[in-house]
Order: structure tokens, then sequence, then C-alpha cells
């Protein structure tokens, strides 16, 4: 008996599938495959670049915790950067390739409801690779900024009598090598030190300026992209909390007819009994 209540509930999930999304296509079967695997690669590959962005702001926040920075220390730095950068350019790139996967699917399969959970799938992996990239660069303008500060500290220690605007003028400075080697007193080995140590801060910045602006054409890129889609992607955990709605109500659904099958088949057979009982008399 439990296996035919199961059976009969596959027939009916089975038909409510070929009705809400539609026959299986030749054509947009395969398409289909294709996009998925592409969708849960591009999952993957975010998961990857999110972890990576946050070891890189546990490796800034050590480098600025020691006292003179080892260069080691910064071309590490700088490789996981690159690292990052490289592969943000590569994922722009992906996405875009899906988008046009899904425009060929969109327009060869026969169901709504496999366009529309495909497409909100997409929109919400631009939408986290703009997420990314914000974190990204939130944590490149913090570790600058704490760069800077660590600059300015440095130049006093070395024992000049820098005002806050030839500070500025040394951060900021994008080549004039002489404001950082200039004559100082004492020449003492740990004000050479600082002086090395804001040389490299100083390249630093230059890097992380550039990085950012980079990153921020690629986030301006994706906002254009998924500008006319916005509302579609913050309706998107709405439209899940519903479809569940809608599933468990049709999962009680199915129960209630089966049991009322069930109740009507029961009934029959008693009338049926009950009549042949009635029936026995006359044969006499």
């Amino acid at each position: 008996m439990i296996a035919y209540e199961h059976t009969q509930q596959r027939v009916v999930t089975d038909r409510f599938e070929e009705v809400e999304l539609g026959p299986a296509d030749g054509v947009a079967v395969p398409l289909a495959s294709a996009l998925d695997s592409r969708i849960i690669f591009l999952r993957k590959l975010l998961d990857e670049l999110q972890s990576e962005i946050e070891s890189l702001h546990r490796k800034q926040q050590h480098v600025l915790s020691l006292a003179i920075a080892d260069p080691k220390e910064k071309d590490v730095l700088e490789d996981q950067i690159a690292k990052i950068r490289r592969k943000t350019f590569d994922l722009r790139k992906m996405v875009n390739e899906v988008d046009n996967e899904f425009s060929e699917f969109a327009r060869v399969c026969p169901s709504q409801g496999e366009v529309r959970i495909r497409k909100n799938q997409i929109d919400l992996i631009r939408k986290k690779l703009r997420d990314v990239i914000i974190r990204f660069n939130e944590t490149h303008a913090d570790y600058r900024s704490r760069v800077s500060v660590r600059v300015r500290r440095q130049l006093r220690a070395v024992g000049e009598n820098i005002t806050e605007e030839e500070a500025d003028k040394i951060i900021d400075s994008a080549g004039r090598d002489e404001l950082f080697f200039r004559e100082v007193n004492p020449l003492s080995v740990s004000a050479r030190a600082a002086l090395t140590d804001v040389k490299r801060r100083h390249n630093e910045i230059v890097e992380l300026e550039k990085s950012i602006q980079e990153m921020q054409e690629i986030f301006i890129d994706l906002q254009n992209l998924t500008e006319v889609q916005g509302d579609i992607v913050d309706n998107i955990e709405r439209n899940v909390d519903t479809t569940k709605v809608h599933v468990e109500e049709g999962a009680r659904n199915v129960k209630v007819g089966l049991e009322y099958k069930k109740s009507a088949t029961r009934k029959k057979d008693a009338w049926r009994t009950q009549k042949c009982g009635a029936l026995d008399p006359l044969k006499f």
C-alpha cells in the first residue's frame, strides 16, 4: 500500500512538473545542462576568490603590525593582489559568456519556469561578484589609509620637522624619489631603516591606487549589466520562499487527495458488501 501511494505521488509530481515547466525539449536539454555546469563552476570560483581576498586582508593586517616590514612581505602582498585581479578579470569574462549562453537557452527553451530559474541564478552570481569587488576595494582602501598614517609617523620619527603638507606631498608623489632620500639628521640606522620603509610604503600606495581604479572599472561594468535587473536579484529570496510554500501546499494537497481516494474506495467496498448482503435472501 505504501509503495502504491508513493507511485501515485510520483505520477502527480511528474504531471505537475510537465504542466509547470513544460515538456523536455531536444535542443534545450543539452543547453540547460551546459549552462548549469557553468553556473556551478562560477560559484566555485567566486567562493575561492572571496577566500583569497579575506586571506589578503589578514596578511595586510600582519604587515601593518610589523615595526619594519620585510620587502619579502610586500612581494607576497603584490603577488596575491595581482592574482586576485587576474581572477576577477577572468570571472567578468566568464559571466559575460554565461549571459550569451543563457540568451541562447532562453530562445529555445519552451518552459518560462526554467528560464526564470536560471536567470535568477546568473543574476545572483553577478551580484556576488560585485559584492566581492566591493570587499576587495574596501580592504585596499583601509590598508592604504593605515599605510599613510604609518608613513607620516615614520617620517616624523627620523628626526625632521616635517609639516602635514610635506608629509602629504611625500605620500602622494608618484615618482620624486629625492623626497624620500634627501639628507636628514640624525642619520642613524633606525632613521635610514624608517626612510627605506617609507619608500616601500609609498610604492605600495601607488600600486594600491592602480588596483582600486582597475577594480572600480570592473565594478562599473557589472553595475551597468545588472542595472535593469536589480529588482529581480532583490526578489530572488522572496521567490524561493514563495516557491517552497507552493511546493509544500502541493504536497499536502496530494496527500489529502490520496486520503480522499482511499476513503472513497473503502466506502465503495462497504456499499458493495451491504448490497450483496441485502440481495442474498433473494437467492432462496
